[in-house]
């Protein structure tokens, strides 16, 4: 299997792997929504009709550890890439995740927000938004780029 890229209405799509039924998935590049946040770890699936999370699914994306089966068995990287390109979604997962409680202020865990602890944090969330995860974003192109489809 060879790495691949796709466009597709205006987005950006990275091949990941395909499951054991031959279902191709493909890893939506981050994208700006509603002004304050990114979409970061969007899996999607022409074949199977199926849009999911890398977050779901763990190490078990692209290795069988313990009794937890591999989602892609059959990928376009090495070892070192899956290993490397998991570090690097969880990065951008764990980022949009601090970036959103900075930009709220609160875990949204409930609509009950503290009325005595402000932790909005516009420079913080500013710093993620405009640096880290586009910097973040960079490495995981670098590594899942292919050809264009």
């Amino acid at each position: 299997m060879k790495k691949a890229t796709k466009k597709q209405n205006g987005d950006i799509y990275y091949l990941l792997g395909e499951t054991e039924a031959g279902h191709k998935y493909w890893w939506k590049k981050p994208t700006w929504d509603c002004g304050w946040y990114w979409s970061v770890d969007w899996m999607d699936s022409t074949t199977a009709q199926h849009h999911t999370h890398i977050k779901n699914y763990g190490t078990s994306l692209f290795f069988q550890l313990g009794a937890e089966k591999k989602f892609l068995p059959n990928t376009p990287f090495t070892e070192d890439e899956k290993w490397e390109l998991l570090e690097l979604f969880y990065t951008l997962i764990q980022l949009r995740e601090i970036a959103e409680f900075y930009h709220k202020g609160h875990t949204g865990i409930s609509d009950r927000t503290t009325q005595y602890l402000d932790l909005k944090n516009r420079k913080e969330a500013d710093n993620i938004n405009k640096n880290l995860i586009p910097q973040v974003t960079a490495e995981i192109e670098k590594i899942i780029k292919g050809e264009e489809l």
